[in-house]
């Protein structure tokens, strides 16, 4: 496990936007379980499934925002 391994590193999870409920809910609890930072993205703009450009640098913002 990663925590194990790097004791002292911040871990983050990133869970992609337009996902199904069930996925983001098992996400969250996976998360807290392992005292995981989640950062749970939003309105990123796609072409066939994957960000855009545009939607790329909306996960850049979110990040920031986040205070990565």
């Amino acid at each position: 496990m990663l925590q194990k391994r790097y004791p002292n590193a911040k871990i983050y999870s990133l869970l992609n936007s337009e996902l199904r409920e069930p996925i983001n809910e098992s996400m969250r609890e996976i998360c807290k379980h392992y005292n995981v930072q989640l950062i749970e993205l939003h309105d990123i703009e796609k072409q066939n499934g994957h960000p855009s450009v545009k939607g790329m640098k909306s996960i850049c913002e979110q990040l920031l925002e986040a205070g990565l």
